[in-house]
């Protein structure tokens, strides 16, 4: 019992020195402040190479939910899931992130859709566990679906370490790799309201392509 609650407890404390080290379910972090998230922008071409080839369960979301609701439907239910994870405070900087991440004028060719549903799709298991939909299910589909530059986009963000009052993020290009790295300091977030994309980035490399 000591051995047991001693493993629990160290691993706790490294989910939450390390989040990036532990899935947030054994560092029981939860969603109580944040935690690794990832966003995805999908072309339409993306979205047809993923369905083709990476034999996932079903539809990609925006895909099942447009056989039942209409293009017009599926547009209102997913900007409504961006409103969601942007009563969440680290949502608002996923807000701020999309105008880094997709290439200015193209806006309208992405859907933007939550990495745990993508995760859904291609593992059969998400549970908003931002490990599951990082680089490595990048790269995974990447080799599978071989995108175009600027076909796929993505936002990753990791969760706050305790002992830091900032959190960083990735930017990454499925084909060519990440191309900007940085941070944005919690107390940015938790002053704005979940519609403001205005928050202050600090660009460590990289610079938006």
């Amino acid at each position: 019992m000591a051995l047991l609650m001693a493993v629990l407890l160290a691993t706790i404390a490294v989910g939450n020195l390390c989040p990036t080290k532990v899935s947030f379910l054994p560092g029981m972090r939860y969603y109580a402040g944040n935690w690794d998230i990832s966003t995805w922008c999908l072309t339409e071409s993306a979205t047809g190479k993923i369905q083709k080839h990476a034999n996932g369960i079903g539809l990609l979301q925006h895909k099942a939910l447009e056989s039942i609701a209409g293009p017009e439907g599926t547009d209102i239910v997913m900007h409504r899931g961006l409103a969601f994870r942007a009563m969440y405070a680290h949502g608002r900087a996923v807000l701020t992130l999309l105008n880094r991440v997709i290439p200015a004028g193209r806006e309208h060719e992405y859907t933007v859709i939550e990495g745990e549903m993508v995760a859904a799709y291609a593992l059969g298991w998400s549970f908003g566990d931002g490990h599951l939909h990082n680089e490595c299910l990048i790269r995974a589909l990447h080799e599978r679906c071989r995108f175009e530059p600027g076909e796929v986009r993505v936002i990753i963000i990791d969760g706050q370490p305790i002992q830091r009052q900032r959190q960083e993020y990735r930017l990454v290009d499925a084909a060519t790799g990440e191309f900007e790295r940085g941070t944005f300091d919690v107390a940015d977030l938790v002053v704005r309201q979940p519609w403001q994309d205005d928050v202050p980035v600090r660009v460590i490399s990289g610079a938006r392509v």
